[in-house]
């Protein structure tokens, strides 16, 4: 059940989701001219999976999407996990259809009564809008990114308060890394006793300790009576 409530509250992972459903539908186009007859194919996702190993690693880009928020040794990654993974898979989609067209001689010719003609259809389309909105959630709900930001800071410096997000989180990701973290402590409402944090009845009285509320999107310990998590603005229930 938190599952389904997790991914009804994501946009990316209902984007991801519709994402895997794109490579069912038309991402090339084929038109073929021979001696006055043309006959046109189509080509899907999976059909160009035969062909293209980057394919098959385009699809599990959006697996990857819908599994990142349930991965707990990723949570302090997904800021930027989330920002570059669909601008990567962007790219990625591109040379997929150029590595296809090339396979046509360099995306088509024609010589009068002879040619092949190839154009990216709709599903390609589709599949590059789905990581364009992905794109747009992380800059709206991680980086906080809306309107008034590029009225106040402008394009650049929204692109660069970005980048600073980007870089601070790395560089706090590695201090934490490098140094030990300290042993949480609670205080027993009882006795007032001073406890590790995490244990459930007081190691002097025996009283039960109060239960720490978490969030249910990025872990972070919750503070009596808030209505939103101040780690990434999910509304607490």
């Amino acid at each position: 059940m938190e599952y389904l409530n997790k991914f009804k509250k994501e946009p990316r992972l209902i984007l991801a989701a519709l994402n895997i459903l794109f490579f069912l539908f038309p991402w090339v186009s084929v038109k073929v001219k021979v001696f006055g007859f043309s006959e046109k194919a189509t080509g899907n996702g999976f059909n160009l999976m035969s062909d293209s190993f980057p394919m098959f690693l385009l699809l599990l880009i959006p697996a990857f999407i819908i599994a990142l928020p349930f991965i707990p040794a990723l949570k302090k990654y997904i800021k930027m996990l989330n920002l570059v993974v669909p601008l990567a898979a962007i790219i990625l989609t591109f040379i997929i259809y150029s590595i296809a067209t090339n396979s046509y001689n360099g995306g088509g010719f024609d010589l009068g009564d002879l040619g092949i003609k190839i154009h990216r259809s709709w599903g390609f389309w589709l599949t590059i809008l789905s990581y364009l909105g992905m794109l747009v959630s992380t800059l709206i709900f991680d980086y906080k990114v809306n309107k008034q930001s590029f009225t106040g800071n402008g394009i650049k410096g929204v692109f660069s308060d970005i980048a600073n997000q980007v870089s601070g989180s790395s560089s706090e990701t590695a201090a934490g890394a490098s140094q030990p973290k300290a042993s949480k402590t609670v205080v027993c409402p009882a006795c007032n006793e001073t406890i590790p944090g995490g244990t459930k009845f007081c190691l002097k009285c025996g009283a039960p300790m109060p239960e720490v509320k978490k969030c249910v999107n990025c872990g972070k310990e919750l503070a009596e009576g808030v209505s939103f998590c101040a780690g990434c603005g999910t509304k607490v229930e």
